[in-house]
């Protein structure tokens, strides 16, 4: 897609004049580049879209100035990126949490080779299992250093189904985190009234001195 972006003529393309939600544009990017992006709605600030750059997965807000019609054959070409998450687990609640799983998830993916084992697909988003170079899963690393947690209640009531069969292994190596107190498992327990499927074990130590991930 690069390739056929980079002989996009932006200076002699139309305007966006009427821009709406699920449009297929092209977006000024802050490389000074034009790719590809689907409308997500207007902001509360006038002349302002919320984009998604369709082929790269990332999201923005730019100014209608910035958007540019593109050629049905162009529009017309699939996403080159795809909504995923990972399969069965889910950030614990709160930000420092959530901030620390970010931080870890990168560490390990960003510019690596990762491979993606698709177990699911519900509703346009893929479920998956992330694995290094080395062949070593990502999923079971960011669960037994407490970083990620076990989303069996999420999977029981929303699915996909086809992950069920994966939450006793997954509960395994999540045991891992809790038996060591490794990082939201730190007190033995995630505080939260409706997330107790770590409890599957039926076991809890009092506190515990919190441990980085290896």
């Amino acid at each position: 897609m690069k390739p056929k972006m980079k002989e996009f003529a932006s200076d002699t393309a139309p305007e966006v004049v009427a821009p709406a939600k699920g449009m297929v544009c092209a977006g000024l990017f802050h490389d000074n580049a034009w790719h590809r992006v689907r409308l997500n709605g207007r902001t509360a600030e006038e002349g302002r879209q919320r984009v998604i750059f369709m082929d790269y997965g990332n999201t923005d807000v730019l100014d209608i100035k910035n958007l540019r019609q593109l050629p049905e054959d162009l529009a017309q070409i699939p996403a080159c990126s795809h909504q995923a998450t990972l399969a069965g687990l889910k950030v614990s609640k709160g930000n420092d949490a959530a901030e620390n799983a970010l931080r870890n998830l990168q560490s390990l993916v960003w510019d690596r080779p990762v491979t993606a084992k698709i177990e699911a697909k519900l509703k346009g988003k893929l479920y998956v299992t992330l694995s290094n170079e080395q062949g070593q899963s990502i999923n079971q690393h960011l669960l037994e250093n407490g970083i990620l947690r076990v989303n069996k209640k999420g999977v029981e009531k929303f699915g996909p189904k086809a992950l069920l069969s994966m939450m006793d292994e997954l509960l395994e190596f999540q045991k891992v985190a809790i038996d060591g107190h490794l990082n939201i498992w730190e007190h033995g327990n995630v505080s939260s009234g409706d997330e107790d499927e770590e409890s599957a074990n039926g076991r809890r130590r009092p506190n515990g001195r919190q441990q980085r991930a290896r």
